[in-house]
């Protein structure tokens, strides 16, 4: 009788994947396809127990497809800073172990799961992985300090620039065209500042010149000397936000959008007070944390603080995801069978698992003109490339 339930429900947890898989062009998730074939017969994670604190979209299927299908036991979680689309979070609900954020030590020891899938370091002060514990996006290296596991970010991989400049570049600049289109406005008469120059950062600017924003529209705050330089060498308009703080504040009396991408949690009302952005007609969060702090209320920025392009559906096209999941799902499997130690700071990936499955990427992507942005932009990554 146990078994027979037990089947059923893996039957439908199947059914419910595959219909939210459907919305998804094969072309977009090619990297995951070549992981499910080259693993699925082997099965390297079964038995592995998971913790993946993820927001949840469309994108979350797709990820977990690819760890169930090689034998992953997750355990699903969301933290209370991270998108949920509610639809599809009712869904897996239903056919997934799916524990809410606050409860995850009630009903799990901290020291039960084997591997752990975090986006923000939330999961650092709750539990204990035995094998390791991936880091998705960018987070201080000092809050895992005590984590006694291996610690691999995914973002100090040269391959995340793939979703962090093109494909959030490109989520950016699909939610400004939609808000805009609904308020029959042009995004190309429209001015832009930018705060940060980071990978994010620099998405932005680029999906902005390639929807047609004239470069002399576009204002980038940083607070790096060299970044400042980069910024004038790539033909921005370039402000140090120390040195030209009251340039940017007239320059805010005129823009008409203002986007953080600093990856520093409150990094604006550190420096500005609100009434400096009265005359900005859009505010818009692209980091994972709260970057505008509390002198801003959630009314006050775009998606409520969340970053502004999980508005979308499919906040970031998974075609730009797909390697970076792929690349966090062979992770896993090597801390599994590889016996990676632990050492006093957070590692990045292998770079035969980034070769990996870049080289699946480019493959399958040999019309992907955009990718010129990482070549031009990005050393390292043009260096992975030769």
């Amino acid at each position: 009788m146990l078994l027979d339930c037990f089947i059923i429900l893996l039957k439908w947890r199947i059914a419910v994947i595959r219909e939210f898989l459907e919305i998804i062009p094969e072309s977009e998730i090619q990297c995951l396809i070549h992981l499910k074939q080259h693993l699925v017969e082997r099965q390297p994670l079964k038995g592995v127990r998971i913790l993946l604190n993820t927001h949840i979209t469309l994108a979350t299927v797709a990820l977990l497809d690819g760890l169930l299908a090689i034998g992953a036991t997750v355990v699903l979680t969301s933290a209370p800073g991270l998108v949920q689309h509610q639809k599809i979070r009712k869904k897996l609900e239903l056919v997934m172990d799916y524990v809410e954020f606050s409860e995850i030590l009630k009903y799990h020891q901290a020291d039960m799961f084997d591997l752990a899938l975090d986006c923000g370091g939330y999961l650092v002060d709750l539990i204990q992985p035995k094998l390791g514990l991936v880091e998705l996006t960018h987070v201080s290296d000092s809050i895992y300090k005590n984590t006694r596991c291996p610690v691999i970010s995914i973002d100090k991989s040269q391959i995340k620039h793939i979703e962090t400049i093109l494909g959030t570049g490109s989520g950016f600049g699909s939610a400004v065209k939609k808000l805009l289109l609904e308020k029959n406005e042009e995004m190309t008469q429209q001015s832009y500042v930018i705060f940060g120059f980071g990978k994010v950062g620099r998405g932005i600017a680029y999906a902005l010149t390639k929807a047609g924003v004239s470069k002399s529209s576009i204002y980038i705050v940083e607070l790096s000397e060299i970044k400042i330089k980069q910024i004038e060498h790539l033909g921005f308009n370039a402000f140090g936000l120390e040195r030209h703080f009251k340039q940017v504040q007239l320059i805010l009396k005129t823009a008409d959008w203002a986007i953080t991408a600093t990856g520093i949690q409150g990094a604006i009302t550190h420096y500005f007070d609100s009434s400096d952005f009265n005359a900005v007609k859009y505010l818009a969060n692209m980091g994972t944390y709260d970057e505008w702090g509390e002198a801003f209320t959630k009314r006050s920025i775009l998606n409520a603080k969340k970053p502004f392009n999980f508005m979308l559906n499919v906040p970031t096209r998974l075609i730009y995801l797909d390697p970076i999941f792929s690349t966090m799902i062979y992770t896993c499997v090597d801390l599994v069978e590889s016996s990676v130690k632990a050492t006093d700071s957070v590692m990045g990936v292998k770079v035969s698992i980034q070769q990996k499955v870049l080289n699946d990427w480019m493959q399958n992507n040999p019309h992907f003109d955009s990718f010129e942005a990482l070549q031009l932009e990005i050393e390292e990554v043009s260096c992975l490339l030769a």
